[in-house]
């Protein structure tokens, strides 16, 4: 349970310090003019609407709570505890695109990546097993991380697809 809440806090701490990384750059004053407002739909965008419970228990074979959202992100839990539990999150980052590029820097020095053909403008699978998946789409950065024995590198890249594909 310990490293599941050390992973889970990783990630969100990678995720905030990379957004706050894409919001601190000045743009070069053309750049500003040329740049489009924020659609408010996809700043308000609840990432719990992309899956159900229901798709997540039948890609993990096993039961799942309802999401549980914490500001922009989204995670399931086991329903039942046993030795195969787990929790998947999605998290989504609006006006992200820096922030993606960077961070898709940072693990491919660390892992292989495995680019994932039209999945958004970009997708790849990271990670142990290839479960985790991260897609651009529109400025969303969508970030799957299935965290738990319940999930293989199929099961994750599967639901992170389904998530991605509901992005606006």
């Amino acid at each position: 349970m310990r490293k599941t809440v050390s992973l889970v806090t990783i990630t969100l701490a990678l995720l905030c310090f990379a957004a706050g990384c894409a919001k601190k750059e000045e743009a070069p004053p053309q750049a500003a003019q040329k740049a489009a407002p924020a659609d408010p739909k996809t700043a308000a965008l609840d990432p719990c609407t992309l899956l159900s419970a229901d798709e997540v228990s039948a890609a993990a074979g096993q039961p799942f709570k309802p999401g549980k959202r914490e500001g922009n992100s989204c995670s399931f839990e086991s329903a039942e505890v046993s030795a195969k539990y787990s929790t998947f999150m999605l998290i989504v980052v609006p006006d992200a695109g820096n922030a993606f590029e960077r961070t898709r820097e940072i693990r491919a020095k660390n892992a292989a990546l495995k680019d994932l053909a039209g999945v958004g403008e970009v997708a790849y699978a990271s990670g142990k097993d290839g479960k985790d998946l991260d897609v651009l789409k529109k400025g969303l950065w969508l970030s799957v991380r299935p965290i738990g024995k319940a999930f293989t590198g199929e099961s994750g890249e599967k639901l992170g697809k389904l998530a991605a594909s509901r992005l606006p």
